[in-house]
């Protein structure tokens, strides 16, 4: 084990990018394969293994997996789950062959690439404007034919990604639209299946019970749409290792979160962590 220390980043370089394309360059020139694992996640013995022998098992050139996550306050109880919940719902759940670029859904945390693919195509070059890195080399390398994972790893990986619920609302938020320079109609169109069939269906229910609507066709199809929600609140439980009571509320949340989503794919500076990182390029 050793550091590499990878300052100063360059102008026209986001800061994660450069320290992951360092990274790339001082890595043991005979490795066929690459992980990348954030400073947050807390990693189990056997994953190294686990993703090797799933990425020969299903001939993949990278996998990435949906890790294990922890909160703990009534503020992360009620935004984390609606925040996680839109991938769900743009996506579906992890367990999947990834052959098209508007498929593509990663993770950065925790991200097996084979070191041939990922140098065919330039290595992190391709990410150093991008403020969702993990997406955009994702779909650089799906666009270049090569095929990728994502899975749940149960246990073998957890993270706590932010320490309340302001950081999660301030820098989840950035990353969570995965507006790069593939995404064209797809953030949109994505953005729309989020207000629509997960964020309106609550409020449009109580909406119309307040005026006494409910034998209409809005209501009953809103109904089902809430029906969905409530479901899908169950199914994304197990990723979590502790749940705050706030947690089975946090459908409350949807419409200010998919609010929040709109801004952040719109707008091109972002800060995190005291760094300023620019979509496109200063």
């Amino acid at each position: 084990m050793r550091l590499v220390d990878a300052s100063p980043v360059p102008t026209n370089w986001n800061g994660k990018s450069w320290g992951l394309q360092v990274g790339l360059c001082s890595a043991n020139p005979a490795s066929d394969w690459i992980l990348t694992v954030d400073a947050d996640v807390r990693p189990k013995a056997p994953l190294t293994s686990a993703l090797l022998a799933q990425a020969k098992r299903a001939r993949l050139s990278a996998l990435s997996v949906a890790t294990l996550q922890e909160i703990e306050s009534v503020g992360e109880g009620l935004l984390h789950p609606s925040l996680l919940t839109t991938l769900v719902y743009r996506f579906g759940i992890p367990g999947k062959v990834i052959r098209q670029v508007s498929e593509v859904q990663a993770n950065g945390q925790c991200f097996l690439f084979s070191r041939g693919a990922l140098e065919a195509c330039g290595g992190f070059q391709g990410t150093r404007k991008s403020v969702c890195e993990d997406i955009t080399i994702a779909r650089t390398l799906v666009a270049a034919g090569y095929p990728i994972g994502f899975y749940e790893a149960r246990d073998l990986v957890s993270v706590k990604m932010y320490t309340d619920w302001r950081e999660t609302w301030r820098n989840w938020t950035r990353s969570l639209p995965m507006h790069d320079r593939f995404s064209g109609i797809n953030t949109l169109s994505g953005w729309l299946e989020v207000t629509l069939v997960q964020a309106l269906p609550l409020p449009l229910v109580l909406f119309l019970i307040s005026v006494r609507r409910q034998r209409s066709w809005p209501m009953m199809l809103n109904s089902i749409l809430l029906a969905l929600r409530i479901g899908v609140l169950f199914g994304t439980a197990r990723a979590y290792q502790r749940r705050p009571w706030s947690y089975w509320l946090s459908p409350l949340c949807d419409l200010p979160v998919a609010v929040q989503l709109a801004g952040s794919a719109l707008q091109r500076r972002h800060a995190w962590r005291g760094r300023v990182i620019v979509r496109g390029g200063i």
